[in-house]
């Protein structure tokens, strides 16, 4: 399991040591959660070796057995890699679109704001979503505010996730998220 931050940022490197870029998001499928690919900000002259896109473009590469660390370790060589890729596209969802939207409750209750997502790598799922908690919604969730306020909570699955619009709401009342939550 790995934060989203965890990736953004990370050079994703072929077998035969060629660089493609940098991880700028990942995508995913609206409807299963399913990553799809990672959005990668092209090294100069890597659309020349893949024949895809101009300059800096944006990628997309489909996700699979890689092996994460300082970098992203692709199993292929650049040559091989060329049928994983894609030009990238806004129609497919993006995990940092989910960033900073105002999470409700079944019931209303503005539970608090997006502040991560948890993504399972292995299964290359978007399975959670890290929140920062409203100070609004810190007695309904059973919570005392601390002194420096501004506790997150994870334990909020995308399977609860109803519609992401402008905001996210959820199909779980606010006692369902106490009960669920855990408190980081």
């Amino acid at each position: 399991m790995k934060e989203l931050e965890a990736l953004i940022g990370k050079e994703v490197i072929t077998q035969d040591a060629y660089t493609l870029g940098e991880v700028q998001d990942v995508r995913y499928d609206g409807f299963t959660w399913e990553a799809v690919g990672l959005k990668i900000k092209t090294n100069k002259g890597v659309s020349e070796v893949l024949n895809i896109g101009s300059g800096k473009s944006m990628i997309l590469m489909r996700t699979g057995p890689y092996v994460i660390n300082q970098v992203i370790l692709t199993n292929d060589t650049v040559a091989g890699i060329r049928s994983k890729i894609s030009v990238d596209s806004d129609a497919i969802p993006s995990t940092l679109y989910l960033i900073g939207k105002k999470v409700y409750s079944s019931d209303r209750l503005v539970i608090g704001v997006v502040e991560s997502v948890d993504i399972d790598v292995e299964k290359w799922k978007v399975t959670s979503i890290i929140i920062r908690i409203d100070k609004n919604a810190y007695s309904q969730l059973g919570l005392r505010r601390g002194f420096f306020g501004g506790k997150k909570i994870s334990g909020i699955f995308t399977s609860s996730i109803v519609s992401v619009t402008e905001s996210i709401a959820l199909n779980i009342t606010a006692e369902t998220v106490k009960s669920q939550m855990v408190i980081l």
